[in-house]
């Protein structure tokens, strides 16, 4: 009897068997590369018998954490190598694929996306490679909304392209006894440390045709805060313009949050 060491699975899906070659073995049953090999070795060895079993290659395992149904540390095998066959593997997560983000930590980068986006788009289900932190998050973000609305709240980002538009009608819209259609403007910082580093305030003009549209394509972000003017508007950017320094016309910003 003669005991062949353990073979790796290479990148190819394929395995090197001596006196055979390369076998095939991703998707396929542990008895159908048993037979291949088998098929291969018969015009050279008399009544091959042969014995085969799959184990988890040494230290080829990923860690997965947070809102998913089962944590724990999981084997990279040939059906669990992509992100997706890997979370199937855990039991996939409970809350809907849009409010749900995973986050990758491998060696000393990291990257996140919405699981939704993962699963529609094939080249973003990437490889594992032994050692990933893979954490579910179940997104919490939110947008803040006031003034002459149909409700002053917070509201999710319930999607990756959230646009303005959305946001107002999920707010209940425009307060037709007091709003001011002119007057919708969006402000937005970036935080470092704790502190603003920059500042932004965009104004849309939803009486316009222009503006209507404008709001369709501009992607919220979370954080965000929308305010829609009650006063004149010209008041209101005066306002503004006090407490910020910066007022920007949505004309201008068109292809921001595309």
């Amino acid at each position: 009897m003669f005991q062949i060491p353990q073979l790796q699975v290479l990148q190819s899906g394929e395995i090197f068997v001596p006196y055979v070659g390369h076998i095939r073995a991703s998707g396929r049953s542990i008895e159908q590369v048993r037979l291949n090999i088998l098929t291969a070795l018969e015009p050279q060895t008399p009544n091959p018998q042969i014995t085969l079993e799959r184990v988890p290659g040494s230290g080829a395992s990923i860690s997965l954490l947070g809102a998913v149904t089962a944590q724990g540390v999981y084997p990279i095998e040939v059906d669990t190598m992509r992100l997706t066959a890997m979370l199937a593997r855990a039991g996939g997560v409970a809350a809907p694929l849009e409010e749900t983000v995973i986050r990758v930590d491998r060696g000393r980068t990291s990257g996140e996306a919405r699981l939704s986006l993962i699963v529609a788009d094939p080249v973003q289900d990437i490889a594992l490679r032994p050692g990933d932190r893979i954490t579910f998050i179940r997104d919490d973000r939110t947008i803040t909304v006031l003034g002459a609305t149909g409700g002053q709240t917070r509201i999710p980002v319930p999607r990756h392209d959230y646009r303005l538009i959305d946001l107002l009608g999920d707010a209940g819209g425009l307060n037709g006894n007091i709003a001011n259609a002119k007057g919708v403007f969006v402000f937005r910082s970036t935080e470092r440390g704790g502190v603003d580093t920059e500042r932004l305030v965009i104004r849309f003009d939803l009486s316009t045709p222009a503006g209507i549209f404008a709001a369709r394509t501009f992607r919220m972000r979370h954080a965000d805060t929308v305010y829609v003017s009650e006063a004149p508007i010209r008041n209101a950017q005066k306002v503004i313009a006090t407490v910020t320094g910066v007022a920007t016309s949505a004309d201008d910003v068109n292809a921001m949050g595309k």
